[in-house]
């Protein structure tokens, strides 16, 4: 007669990569064709509901005992499946004293000193040494979770701070950007004001110009004529000759004002032409022509006024239009070198902006990778710890009977 009794495949409890229940009934299976191993967990479990089978129909009675395992599995049984892991390599003898033994000392109510067999002792340091190899994958499985969700953990958190510290650059890029613009724009502006501004002022210049330098050439041709008639109208108050010259030197010095012709639209310098030309129609003496020499020199003195301020006038303009070219080269060459940061800035913004994206999707990736694992990393930690301390706890049972023996 043989037992078949329930063993631990639980799908939610596991140990390492022994997750998936095909891979549990693979161990049901295994565990069921063995009989040696079937009566050992039968007499170690002997609270639970056994049914006695040959070995004709193993296979179908070991799915039978998986539907049991089912209903009937509880938080103990993940101490009875890794027992069962820690000596799977040993002998079939040897496992059946380790997990009689395993069974005993999980027990809340079993002693493992009813289970002394010195006779066996090379078998129990066999299980022993099984046990501690498991203790320390066990270990190492929880150190390598632990140190796999720090490392993806800290990927996540390095391609986070990559991604902000990118999207920082592209802000500043876009800001840097926009204040370009308005710098190339402004000076674009300026260029435009002071290209206007030359073109009107030389095409005045060009307008004005050769009036003003007809008005300034009539003028000073007029003056030496001034002085001559000042010269003659002096000389009558001369000796005898100039009295006896005195009607020819009269005629002469009308026919020289009457020659006079002011600048037209100087109001001004026509009408003292004007009123000089009248006082010398009248007079007929020395005495009454005297009286002109005020009037010639007051002429005078408005033809060299004028003669000045048309000079000034003409210097204005032209310091004006070379100030206006001067800043228009100006704000042409600022309006070059303002486009070329432009572009420079938005080349730089566009860079900014495939690095953000390009290092926002890397942390997308990094952060997905860190919550899946992280999504079974406590429940597997947990499981870990469970099964750290059922090891343990056989442990500490069999180094106690060995140091008994």
């Amino acid at each position: 007669m043989m037992y078949v009794v329930p063993v631990t495949v639980g799908g939610s409890q596991r140990f390492g990569e022994n997750r998936s229940s095909k891979r549990a009934q693979g161990v049901v299976v295994a565990l069921v064709a063995a009989m040696a191993m079937c009566l050992l967990i039968g007499a170690a479990m002997e609270e639970r509901n056994m049914v006695p089978v040959s070995m004709t129909g193993t296979q179908t009675l070991s799915q039978q005992a998986l539907k049991q395992l089912r209903t009937q599995l509880s938080s103990k049984e993940i101490n009875y499946e890794v027992a069962r892991r820690a000596v799977k390599g040993l002998a079939v003898h040897t496992q059946v004293l380790a997990v009689k033994f395993a069974a005993q000392a999980l027990s809340s109510t079993g002693s493992t000193m009813d289970l002394q067999e010195c006779s066996s002792k090379d078998s129990y340091e066999s299980i022993e040494t099984s046990f501690a190899a498991l203790s320390r994958n066990i270990s190492a499985s929880n150190s390598s979770l632990y140190a796999r969700e720090a490392a993806l953990k800290s990927a996540a958190a390095t391609a986070k701070s990559a991604w902000l510290a990118a999207q920082s650059t592209y802000h500043l890029a876009a800001a840097t950007k926009d204040s370009a613009k308005q710098a190339a724009t402004y000076a674009d502006g300026m260029y435009n004001k002071y290209e206007t501004a030359v073109s009107e002022g030389q095409k005045e210049y060009d307008t004005d110009k050769p009036k003003l330098d007809e008005e300034i050439t009539q003028l000073k041709a007029e003056l030496p004529v001034l002085q001559e008639v000042l010269g003659l109208i002096s000389s009558l108050a001369g000796g005898a000759a100039a009295k006896a010259n005195q009607q020819a030197i009269l005629k002469l010095a009308k026919s020289k004002v009457l020659a006079l012709v002011p600048p037209r639209g100087d109001s001004p310098m026509a009408q003292s032409v004007k009123q000089l030309k009248s006082v010398l129609a009248e007079s007929q003496t020395a005495a009454s022509a005297a009286a002109m020499v005020v009037v010639v020199e007051e002429l005078q003195r408005q033809c060299q006024t004028r003669i000045t301020e048309i000079e000034t006038q003409i210097s204005s303009k032209e310091s004006h239009l070379a100030a206006d070219r001067e800043k228009k080269e100006e704000w042409e060459q600022k309006m070059v070198d303002l486009s070329d940061e432009h572009d420079e800035a938005e080349n730089k913004q566009q860079t900014a902006d495939l690095t953000r994206n390009s290092l926002g999707g890397v942390y997308m990736v990094k952060e997905e990778a860190y919550q899946n694992f992280y999504a079974s990393f406590e429940e597997e930690t947990a499981q870990l710890k469970t099964e750290s301390v059922a090891v343990k706890a056989i442990l500490a049972k069999i180094i106690e009977f060995l140091a008994n023996c």
